[in-house]
């Protein structure tokens, strides 16, 4: 969107995945580990927390849902996989010569680690003591 007047530009509109659904949607697709590229101090794209978003979120009337965000944040991330996979097989095949396409289906197999660690169970890892020599 851009200001006639002044030629600002106000906002981008990406119609890529647009959709209509369950709101925890957008919201865990946000949450996608890929987005946050290289800073996972900051789940929320890479760029904010969650105690943000969710004081945000509810000051708009909203409510987030951790289950579902979670749910769809599993989904987001099989999804951006199998859209890196799809990426690959179009430049190996030759339908899609870029190489931005190689580029990015080599980040399938980060999402592999990824749907890992948000599947597992998350495990208490005992502190190990370490023993004086008497």
């Amino acid at each position: 969107m851009v200001d006639l007047a002044s030629d600002d530009l106000l906002g981008v509109l990406d119609w890529e995945l647009a959709h209509c659904g369950d709101p925890m949607a957008d919201l865990g697709w946000l949450a996608v580990v890929s987005w946050c590229f290289g800073q996972p101090q900051r789940p929320v794209g890479g760029f904010g927390h969650w105690a943000e978003l969710s004081a945000g979120y509810a000051e708009a009337g909203g409510q987030i849902d951790p289950a579902r965000v979670h749910w769809w944040q599993v989904l987001g991330t099989l999804r951006w996989g199998v859209i890196c996979e799809s990426m690959g097989q179009a430049w190996l095949d030759g339908s899609e010569p870029q190489m931005e396409k190689a580029a990015i289906a080599r980040r399938a197999s980060e999402t592999e680690i990824d749907l890992l660690q948000l599947l597992l169970p998350r495990r208490a890892v005992a502190t190990p003591t370490v023993q004086p020599h008497a």
